[in-house]
């Protein structure tokens, strides 16, 4: 706007970095001084697009982490919570599923229905009964939550109540998953990894 602020919804979509920064601008991450002419690094360019809200998405299921477990802890609840606030900000029903009570997304004020139930596909299905969900957001959950929806995909869950998967997509899950398929796709792209190989029994790992 004429302030120079922008609206929330915008999301950064393109940033470039110049190795000297523009007269006023202070250097988010300095580097080391070694003389007046010091180098710094700056964020020089930055687009935004709107990201437009889709006119077919009036219901969302998301589904929570469960338990905090080593590896995956409290920062999905914090980003289950907030991706529910910001879904109901633009109009859309949220439906929650957690097992863990001591968590700020199951709190009665955070979505429109929470269900504090196992995650399971039973409870899944026990959800998709009783409310009329057109979309579920898994990746707010972290693992368990991307795992339960890779259960209910293979067991035809969304399919039989025409529920669509948004944020990722199961193809994409099973290749992060598997190591070697991962390994191959950045491999194809381009994008080098570390060297490795997989053992799948102690035998292996021996002569690996």
């Amino acid at each position: 706007d004429e302030k120079g602020a922008l609206p929330l919804r915008y999301l950064p979509f393109f940033i470039r970095v110049s190795e000297k920064a523009p007269a006023g601008i202070p250097p988010p991450c300095p580097k080391k001084k070694e003389g007046a002419s010091a180098e710094r690094r700056v964020v020089k360019t930055i687009r935004f697009f709107d990201m437009p809200k889709r006119q077919d998405i009036h219901s969302v299921l998301i589904i929570g982490s469960g338990p905090i477990i080593i590896g995956q802890a409290a920062e999905f609840d914090y980003s289950g919570s907030q991706a529910a606030r910001s879904l109901r900000e633009e109009g859309i029903e949220v439906t929650l599923i957690n097992s863990n009570p001591a968590t700020i997304m199951t709190d009665p004020v955070t979505a429109d229905h929470v269900y504090l139930l196992p995650l399971t596909v039973k409870s899944i299905e026990k959800i998709l009964s009783e409310q009329k969900i057109d979309a579920v957001l898994p990746t707010m959950g972290g693992q368990t939550a991307l795992n339960l929806a890779i259960e209910a995909q293979e067991k035809g869950v969304w399919e039989k109540y025409g529920v669509e998967l948004i944020g990722v997509d199961i193809d994409a899950i099973n290749i992060t998953e598997d190591r070697e398929q991962f390994r191959q796709l950045m491999a194809k792209i381009g994008v080098g990894t570390a060297p490795c190989k997989i053992a799948r029994s102690y035998l292996k790992g021996k002569e690996i």
